[in-house]
């Protein structure tokens, strides 16, 4: 696989990840500053963490797989950008084009041009910003090839170049106004979305809960797992699928628990701003402990895999869940199962 390709595979794989990552803060920043979470949004945030990851891969793999190779000393004359095309064939515009030194010119210019358009469009910031946003991420990006990652390499491995200091942050200007010319010097800022219970919502909020359960009980075993293998003293053994998946799900299923128990709303409802209320206030505590029993309390429990045939019925009520979306008013199934109504949370925004 060529390195283009390779940075190219790296910055898809480990943007749409980084992406995954971040959506649930996203979408409760979203959701309180415009009151919706629209697939502009979500694409904005697959393009922004692709991008990021690219500006990277592009400028750092392959890495040197041992410390065999070449240290590379930093190319600190401006005016060498000038020279390495004159030593390349440049009489007439053909030339130009097949000039290595001048492909390479434009290759860091385009580069940076989506950060300007990004900034230009997302952001409401005009060239100045652009030019210094350009800039500095063009000087992380050349002092970490100067160092050798931080250290992580006696020395560099590949060119820290002044020149490059010039030609990335003219890649975000002209990006900046390139949007300019499509959008206006100022983008309308986007008008907060009415407050609505809408089938949006709670799908939202139902991917927000999947994915805190995911996240954080991978995120308990890799700690586990880490700490087993530091400290001897750390049993192991036959038991240790039984471990894992007590610590997986259990830790998870302890935090919604404290949510839903304690305020009435999933971590997932409480990103979309959903809260509930019982429909007698006698029924607050037995509402909200069926909420748990038939949401995701039992979506932990089944994962788990501690009763038969878990795996069927997790992905029956998986199905349930995802249908129930549609119910009227964005209750979900565990909130009507629980005789809980639904409400939106007041905020300032």
């Amino acid at each position: 696989m060529s390195h283009q390709a390779l940075s190219a595979v790296v910055a898809i794989a480990g943007g749409l990840v980084l992406a995954v990552l971040l959506f649930v803060p996203v979408a409760a920043v979203m959701y309180r500053r415009n009151g919706s979470l629209t697939g502009g949004d979500l694409a904005t945030l697959v393009a922004t963490t692709v991008y990021g990851l690219a500006l990277w891969t592009y400028t750092l793999l392959p890495l040197p797989i041992d410390l065999d190779y070449r240290c590379r000393r930093p190319i600190a004359d401006v005016r060498s950008l000038w020279y390495g095309i004159l030593a390349h064939p440049h009489a007439t515009a053909l030339d130009l084009a097949r000039n290595p030194m001048v492909l390479q010119l434009v290759l860091n210019v385009a580069l940076f041009v989506p950060l300007g358009v990004l900034l230009r469009v997302k952001a409401r910031r005009g060239v100045f910003v652009a030019a210094v946003a350009g800039l500095g991420v063009s000087l992380m990006i050349e002092t970490t090839q100067y160092t050798g990652i931080w250290g992580l390499y006696p020395c560099a491995y590949r060119y820290f170049d002044v020149g490059d200091l010039i030609t990335n942050p003219v890649g975000a200007v002209v990006g900046s106004v390139m949007a300019a010319l499509v959008v206006g010097r100022e983008p309308e800022r986007r008008a907060r979305a009415l407050p609505r219970l809408t089938p949006g919502r709670r799908l939202v909020a139902l991917v927000s809960d999947l994915l805190v359960i995911g996240l954080l009980g991978t995120v308990t075993v890799v700690v586990w797992r880490v700490w087993s293998m530091i400290d001897p003293g750390v049993p192991t053994g036959p038991d240790d699928a039984h471990t894992q998946a007590l610590l997986q799900w259990g830790l998870p299923l302890a935090v919604q628990a404290i949510a839903v128990l304690g305020w009435g709303c999933t971590i997932g409802e409480a990103v979309v701003q959903i809260r509930t209320r019982p429909r007698r206030r006698r029924w607050t505590l037995t509402g909200r402990i069926m909420k748990l029993a038939t949401g995701v309390g039992a979506l932990c429990v089944l994962a788990a895999g501690i009763i038969p045939a878990s795996g069927w019925i997790l992905t029956a009520l998986l199905v349930a869940h995802l249908a129930a979306v549609a119910i009227p008013g964005g209750r979900g199934l565990s909130n009507t199962l629980a005789r809980l109504d639904v409400e939106l949370m007041e905020t300032s925004g």
